[in-house]
């Protein structure tokens, strides 16, 4: 835990520099009076009030990380099966248990009377239960033995309630039959009630006399005092006992068209692209020439996104000549046909350029691999997505690719319970325009199919003063 604290405060340290770098060239154009006009240096003294907000957001989430009662679940629902509910809360309140020298022991109830349920025990009915929104929050399941009663297990369907609310190992649950124009509610505690649909009075199964209105028993949930801290654990517990999935990303074949034919079993996924990135076509290499141009063509991609998006107030492709900004940018890159272009050059060249045309409000930035002071991590990768900003990405060793530059323009993040082969809980996966076709419809697997320790990216955003209202 205290490491993934001080990583948590290391990113969230590292966030902070690009606004901080924004309202350093804001006062360094203020200072030199390089705005001529009242309406541009108001436009940049809103934009240093903007990252100072950004800046205070993340300061408080580093003070919130700071805190020793730091706790951030997610939650995701999945399947899971009985036995490893009660191992896995055996397994939790044992290890709690022992801190204060007190031994937590599981009634072996269920392993000593194999007459009731045994391997033939099969289900008999499974009934919804809703609570006081008309929502599912549990199931109960009756089972039987041939024609025999064999009792009932009540499981929770929502982590407000335990994973296991009670079994029995003989009977029914409910005796009789519940009308079309009923249903079963459960307090959160331990009653359950058959409602009208109609009037909304509720009985009491057990005593099955006793008439209540939703609205009262509603009023008792809100006094329940459940342990829901307690109750999150069991469920976190039992996710990572029975937690299943599987990720295989491709290590040989073609490129990737569709990230989900490799990834099964994950309980969540997060899909980010950047505004409109999808609706563009894009330059192929073969547009400019032959050679190793792949990054010059990353970039006049990258130049193509924000003039296609309309937004600039003026133009950045030279003389609005697309040839002649690839030549201007492969010459800046030092780009050799044989070599290729050495990534670390693509941001100084990039400058160059935007000097050149009178562009000030360009900001680039350079990410290196594994070791490098900005290393072109995944967390980058997604912000710079999550903030609109496409990015040239260069990876190398890759199966398909070999040592190639693309555009970024998406990201596609598969999340599992376990960890997978990558020795991570998630699969990760880039959306980018690869220079061999005009769609952002390709994907690359960050993690799996190449070397991710040479990783390398460079960005590029423009302050709100090039950004048209």
């Amino acid at each position: 835990f205290q490491k993934e604290r001080k990583e948590l405060i290391l990113s969230l340290s590292h966030d902070i520099k690009t606004p901080l770098s924004s309202i350093e060239l804001y006062s360094k154009a203020l200072s030199e009076d390089l705005y001529d006009t009242q309406e541009r240096k108001d436009e940049a003294l809103q934009g240093i009030a903007r990252n100072v907000k950004e800046i205070k957001g993340y300061v408080n989430e580093i003070v919130t990380a700071s805190r020793e009662d730091f706790l951030n679940l997610e939650v995701h629902m999945g399947e899971y099966y009985l036995s490893e509910v009660i191992k896995a809360t055996e397994s939790y309140y044992k290890e709690k248990l022992s801190v204060i020298h007190t031994e937590f022991q599981v009634d072996e109830t269920l392993e000593n009377q194999e007459t009731d349920w045994r391997e033939g025990t099969k289900i008999r009915k499974v009934y919804n239960l809703y609570n006081g929104k008309e929502e599912i929050c549990a199931y109960v399941v009756e089972l039987k033995n041939g024609t025999e009663d064999a009792g009932y297990v009540v499981v929770g369907a929502v982590e407000e309630n335990p994973p296991i609310i009670e079994f029995q190992t003989s009977g029914r649950f409910l005796d009789g039959k519940l009308q079309s124009d009923e249903y079963l509610l459960y307090d959160g505690s331990i009653n359950y009630y058959k409602v009208d649909k109609a009037t909304k009075k509720a009985i009491n199964i057990e005593t099955d006399k006793e008439s209540f209105s939703i609205e009262d028993i509603e009023s008792d949930q809100e006094e329940s005092k459940n342990d829901k801290a307690g109750i999150k654990e069991e469920w976190k517990e039992i996710k990572r006992q029975t937690g299943v999935g599987n990720s295989t990303p491709p290590t040989n074949g073609g490129e990737i068209l569709n990230p989900n034919q490799y990834e099964n079993g994950y309980t969540s996924v997060i899909r980010r692209t950047a505004p409109d990135a999808t609706f563009y076509r894009y330059f192929e290499m073969t547009d400019f020439g032959p050679g190793g141009i792949c990054v010059p063509t990353a970039a006049c991609n990258l130049l193509k996104y924000y003039m296609e998006r309309k937004r600039l107030k003026q133009s950045i492709v030279m003389n609005n000549d697309w040839k002649l900004t690839f030549n201007k940018l492969k010459s800046y890159f030092k780009t050799s046909d044989e070599k290729g272009t050495d990534m670390e050059d693509v941001k100084p060249g990039l400058d160059r350029y935007f000097r050149e045309i009178g562009i000030q409000d360009a900001i680039t930035h350079y990410y290196g691999f594994d070791g490098y002071r900005d290393a072109a991590n995944w967390t980058e990768m997604k912000r710079r997505i999550d903030f609109g900003e496409p990015f040239i990405y260069g990876v190398s060793d890759h199966y398909w690719y070999d040592e190639h530059a693309v555009l970024a323009v998406g990201y596609v993040q598969y999340n599992y319970l376990t960890n997978q082969a990558t020795g991570l809980k998630t699969s990760r996966y880039l959306q980018v325009v690869d220079g061999w076709e005009e769609h952002a419809n390709r994907y690359i697997n960050v993690h799996v199919g190449c070397d991710p320790t040479t990783d390398e990216m460079v960005s590029l955003y423009f302050v709100y003063t090039n950004i048209q209202k």
